[in-house]
């Protein structure tokens, strides 16, 4: 079993049997897990074995209700200020190209 990296963000793996050898869409490369904390939403960002990576400072995409805002990670992590009305239930998600994008639904 060895796995692919494509220029797309996907992982393929890539398994040979007996007679044929087979590659299938494993993960993409990055993705991120959302959690609702503090009056903040925070995007933590792993890579396709679900190990978080540390050294990730590029930009991640927020987005709510169709709105976006863009924050750039430090050590993995990016994360916005979100208040709301109280009760309110909220749904918040990355958008970024090239990633399994997580969301967090959570009431306020």
């Amino acid at each position: 079993m060895e796995f692919i990296e494509l220029d797309s963000g996907q992982v393929l793996i890539k398994e040979v049997f007996e007679t044929y050898t087979e590659e299938k869409h494993y993960d993409m490369k990055y993705h991120t897990k959302l959690r609702y904390e503090n009056s903040k939403v925070k995007a933590e960002v792993f890579d396709y074995l679900d190990n978080f990576i540390e050294d990730f400072n590029n930009d991640v995409i927020f987005e709510y209700e169709g709105n976006q805002i863009t924050v750039q990670a430090i050590n993995g992590i990016a994360e916005i200020d979100f208040i709301a009305d109280e009760g309110l239930e909220c749904t918040v998600k990355t958008v970024n190209e090239k990633f399994r994008n997580g969301e967090a639904t959570f009431n306020v």
